[in-house]
């Protein structure tokens, strides 16, 4: 696995992978998974392929409600006010990350960090 430093997208040389699964135990997202079928691990390569072309991510564009949005990071920080830390998902800090997640307006703030609220806690 590889993090490109202009898009901040990981991604993973089937040339090169061994389908050890150390990449999918290590990602504390659980962002890869091995393919026993085909012997490597596969990702989410953030639609590359399109980037390169200048669209958006597919997830992007066919996300019915249109929540999903694509931009540089910088870019997402400053419109959505640098938020990066969203509990469950491990500290920016450690990760590194090249997202951002607004919450919905229901969640609840707990130690500085933002965590869904379920509906009993209403």
């Amino acid at each position: 696995m590889a993090k490109d430093t202009d898009t901040g997208i990981v991604s993973n040389d089937p040339d090169v992978c061994i389908g050890c699964g150390a990449c999918a135990k290590a990602c504390p997202y659980g962002a890869p998974a091995v393919v026993e079928t085909l012997g490597i691990a596969k990702k989410c390569d953030m639609c590359k392929n399109l980037i390169d072309i200048g669209e958006a991510p597919a997830c992007v564009e066919i996300c019915p409600q249109r929540v999903l949005e694509y931009d540089t990071y910088d870019n997402l920080v400053a419109k959505h006010d640098g938020l990066k830390d969203v509990a469950p998902l491990p500290d920016s800090a450690t990760t590194g990350p090249c997202v951002v997640i607004t919450p919905h307006a229901d969640a609840v703030y707990d130690s500085g960090q933002c965590r869904p609220m379920h509906l009993e806690e209403q």
